[in-house]
């Protein structure tokens, strides 16, 4: 192709726009294209250590924790590091359902107090520090919290009524001397 054809293709494409090339001539470039040996594109070797560089690296510079807390963000995007931050996430709202679950199973505590403690923490955990009326919302968490604590006090106290209702009382009297023998070698 010539200079001046290229010019004047070009010129017809401003005047026009896009045209649609033949069938023919598309599966024709296709092959030619396909046909041709691609460069191998080679992968960097992951490093599961430089999370713990970076970090050492914001620790030891000597920079405002502002300006290290935004490096520690931007560098952190490593596999392991992605999957520890998901499964914190997820733990910190499934955790309060698998243990209301759990005290709604064992029966030791009312449903009730088991659905409270459940819906308090969740309640409570979403809020932010956005000034006392956020005290409202932990206030459901609140409460089943000191109620489950004065039910463990209780618990304590009954068993350790019924460990001292069976184990014999000591004896207040000192022992008789005169009537217990005296041992003084291995024979006696």
């Amino acid at each position: 192709m010539t200079d001046d054809r290229h010019d004047e293709i070009a010129a017809r494409l401003r005047q026009e726009g896009a045209a649609r090339a033949p069938e023919r001539l598309c599966a024709d470039v296709m092959l030619q294209v396909r046909a041709e040996p691609r460069p191998r594109r080679i992968r960097p070797r992951r490093s599961y250590w430089r999370p713990l560089g970076s970090l050492a690296a914001a620790a030891s510079a000597h920079m405002s924790q502002h300006a290290a807390a935004r490096f520690l963000v931007t560098s952190f995007h490593s596999a392991p590091s992605q999957l520890a931050v998901d499964a914190y996430f997820i733990s910190e709202y499934a955790a309060p359902v698998l243990m209301g679950f759990a005290l709604w199973r064992s029966r030791s505590v009312p449903r009730w107090l088991a659905v409270l403690f459940t819906a308090g923490l969740e309640i409570a955990e979403t809020q932010g520090s956005g000034g006392p009326k956020v005290v409202l919302f932990m206030l459901p968490f609140a409460v089943a919290m000191v109620l489950l604590a004065a039910r463990i006090w209780q618990a304590a106290a009954r068993l350790a009524t019924q460990l001292s209702d069976t184990a014999p009382p000591p004896s207040a009297a000192p022992p008789d001397l005169a009537t217990t023998p005296l041992r003084t070698g291995p024979g006696n």
